[in-house]
This record gives C-alpha cells, structure tokens and sequence, in this order.
C-alpha cells in the first residue's frame, strides 16, 4: 500500500485457473475427489434460460444465469504486469497458497 499511487487500480492476481483447474489441484492437495462434472455446454444452456428466469424469479446467486455463466468457465481475466512493475509484486503459486489454505480449512474440520 506504501508503493502505490493514490487513483491508481492494481490488480492483485495470479496466473488464470479455470474452476475445474483449481479443482484440481485441490484434488491433488487434500486428496479429496472432484465432484461429478456437468458439461460446459448444458451449463451455458441453462444460463441463457435463467437470464430470463432470474429477472421474476427470485434465486440463490449460484443459480442466476451470470451465475452459471462463470460455473461454466467464463472468467474476468486481469492481468497482474502493473502492480509488478509499480510494487514489486510477486505472487507465489496457486498450489503453494491453496496448499496452506486448505490444510487450515481441513483442520478445523478435523481432517
């Protein structure tokens, strides 16, 4: 917070993962099996349904069509480069962060 410019924006990210491969490498960390996939394609279906449906109808937010959308592996992509060539920035690998992450989480479930 030191390095950056007031007004300015950085995007405090690392490489792009899809959902399925952040589950992935889940799998990989805790062992844990993958959910039983839903095709892309039938998920994107049922998007452009619920984007009419989800105007009258009221749904949990996982189940709106924009919802579904990023289920389905639409991602808002940003890019990194500036906050590290502005701040220095540089961000450790997925699987070393969600490694120490999902060992917490499986610890207090007593996992």
């Amino acid at each position: 917070m030191q390095k950056g410019k007031a007004g300015e924006n950085y995007n405090i990210c690392g490489p792009t993962y899809t959902l399925v491969n952040g589950l992935e490498v889940a799998k990989e960390i805790t062992g844990v099996r993958l959910p039983m996939a839903v095709p892309a394609g039938m998920i994107r279906a049922m998007s452009a349904m619920m984007s009419v449906l989800d105007k009258f109808i009221p749904v949990p937010e996982s189940y709106t069509g924009e919802g579904l959308r990023i289920i389905a592996g639409v991602t808002y992509i940003g890019t990194n480069a500036k906050a590290k060539r502005d701040l220095g920035y540089d961000p450790r690998p997925l699987k070393v962060g969600l490694t120490e992450t999902l060992k917490h989480e499986m610890k207090l479930l007593g996992m």
